[in-house]
């Protein structure tokens, strides 16, 4: 069965690997004497074991229970993509550290699922560069705590408190909110971070906030999105012509006509509109709308017009005689019956090729035909015809119903 939620969390204890919904990191000075000498480390991991079956989950749970409890395990945090997050292993600690308590959760067997909450503790001595700047003691961060709320469509967002004090205590927030967006990185995640100096106490307070972007942001020449929206929407009419329109709203790290340019379709545009915006933040608002095809053969429109004309077989006329008075007289004429066949083609790919003239029994075509090309605008293409037939006899019943399906046919089989 698989997991309730997705998660982009593991951790390993010792040899043992499990999956991680929460952890929390508490990193507090060891003094001697009343100087610092040391960390003093507590890790809280909140995680689960996924069974495929009743008998994997157990086998799986008692090789967990087996290592994991052991002092001196190794603890190390990773996230999407294996980058490790956070890590304590036996050769930094002191007195066989780190130590491990562990504390199961009731079973539960209906989902194979097998949670618990891991605490660790150890002490760690005072690096060379921490001596360095102390003279042997000086101000550590005074905890830190890593939140990882699952949202609705099963990615997590992240939250991450701290503090830090003493004379580095600004430089330790920007190394923080460094390593944030290194372990969530751009595109894949919006990274912000609020901070404030707490007078009284003389540390800075800090949170950092690394949401999971489902489409992840875009990118230009030297211009990053770095928070906004951006929908899409298209639409499909009953000639198969499909029309999609692109909408962002977004906030730029650099020059937003930058962004503008790598965003902004490469073919089959109708329209755009772009605004800018300055001063407190650089913003672009950008739609675009272009049309194609959702056959895929390029054809936008595509009509045709069938003019059927009839001749009249004879003309009648008065004529007077002297001594016999007014008779009318019947003069043949036999006018030709007439079709006009014309229309037009719109395409994305180039001009259209015209249609072919109709083939129609007992007429011929009457004059040259007149095939134009025009272009509508960057993307659409137009081309029209204009042929004209005559006959002798006229076009009726089902022969002229038979044109009008040639037409209909030939829409698309030009």
């Amino acid at each position: 069965m698989a997991a309730e939620y997705p998660t982009i969390l593991s951790a390993t204890i010792g040899t043992s690997e499990f999956q991680v919904t929460n952890y929390t990191v508490s990193d507090q000075p060891l003094l001697k004497d009343g100087w610092p000498v040391g960390h003093t480390i507590e890790v809280g991991v909140e995680g689960y074991i996924q069974g495929t079956s009743a008998d994997d989950l157990a086998t799986k749970l008692a090789a967990f229970m087996a290592a994991a409890p052991s002092p001196g395990a190794d603890l190390v945090i990773k996230g999407m993509g294996g980058k490790t997050l956070y890590r304590l292993m036996a050769s930094q600690c002191m007195n066989a550290g780190p130590h491990v308590k562990l504390n199961q959760q009731p079973l539960r067997l209906a989902e194979l699922r097998a949670e618990f909450k891991v605490s660790l503790s150890g002490e760690t001595p005072l690096s060379e560069l921490e001596k360095d700047k102390t003279g042997g003691g000086g101000s550590m961060p005074q905890g830190t705590s890593v939140a990882y709320v699952v949202r609705t469509d099963g990615w997590s967002d992240v939250t991450i408190n701290g503090e830090a004090s003493g004379a580095t205590a600004e430089s330790q927030v920007g190394q923080a909110v460094a390593a944030a967006r290194e372990a969530y990185p751009w595109p894949d995640y919006k990274v912000s971070y609020t901070q404030k100096r707490n007078l009284p106490a003389d540390k800075w307070e800090f949170t950092i906030s690394a949401t999971y972007q489902a489409i992840p942001l875009e990118k230009g020449t030297t211009t990053r999105a770095v928070d906004g929206t951006f929908s899409k929407s298209i639409d499909v009419d009953a000639e198969a012509v499909k029309t999609t329109t692109w909408s962002y709203d977004l906030v730029c790290d650099d020059d937003p006509l930058d962004l503008e340019a790598a965003l902004r379709p490469a073919t089959a545009l109708i329209s755009a509109s772009v605004e800018v915006g300055g001063y407190e933040k650089q913003t672009l608002r950008a739609r675009y709308t272009t049309v194609e095809s959702d056959l895929g053969d390029g054809l936008l429109e595509f009509k045709q017009r069938l003019e059927i004309a009839g001749g009249e077989d004879a003309l009648v006329r008065p004529v007077t005689f002297d001594g016999v008075g007014t008779i009318l007289v019947y003069q043949s004429t036999k006018r030709p019956f007439t079709v006009k066949q014309t229309g037009s083609a719109v395409s994305t790919a180039g001009f259209p090729i015209e249609a072919a003239p109709l083939s129609i029994t007992g007429y011929f075509p009457d004059r040259d035909k007149v095939i134009t090309s025009e272009q509508v605008d960057a993307s659409r293409y137009r081309t029209t015809w204009d042929y004209s037939f005559v006959g002798l006899s006229p076009i009726v019943g089902n022969a002229a119903k038979t044109l009008i399906l040639a037409i209909i046919v030939r829409a698309r089989g030009m």
